[in-house]
């Protein structure tokens, strides 16, 4: 599944008011989701190619003001 996992974040994603999971995969160049579906059961992890090269670390932020 991983790769050389180097950064986990916390925070709702989605807006579901459920804490989803983030982490940068430093040996694919990827960023994997993971989103809460209750009780802690999450969905499979989706993954988000970037366009840096060995993502070490993640940052979260509301861009679009949409919280």
């Amino acid at each position: 599944m991983f790769s050389r996992l180097s950064s986990v974040a916390v925070n709702d994603f989605n807006n579901d008011a459920r804490l989803d999971i983030a982490v940068t995969n430093f040996g694919t160049n990827s960023i994997g989701i993971f989103l809460e579906y209750g009780k802690t059961i999450f969905s499979d992890q989706k993954i988000v190619t970037t366009k840096t090269s060995r993502p070490l670390s993640i940052g979260i932020a509301d861009i679009n003001g949409d919280t």
